[in-house]
């Protein structure tokens, strides 16, 4: 499970697909892998879904 949370969730996914970092092209790959879905290359139209639910401690 990813969770990626903020005021730009959609801009920080952005910036993490197109990451260099060894360790964020790893997890890019893994996600790819576990959802069908690179993202650094969402399919054209595809938004983030809304949270079910969220939690603050």
């Amino acid at each position: 499970m990813a969770c990626i949370e903020g005021a730009d969730a959609g801009r920080a996914l952005g910036r993490f697909g197109a990451s260099q970092d060894a360790s964020d092209e790893w997890s890019t790959r893994r996600l790819a892998e576990a959802n069908g879905v690179d993202p650094g290359n969402p399919p054209p139209g595809r938004t983030p879904p809304e949270p079910v639910s969220s939690h603050e401690a």
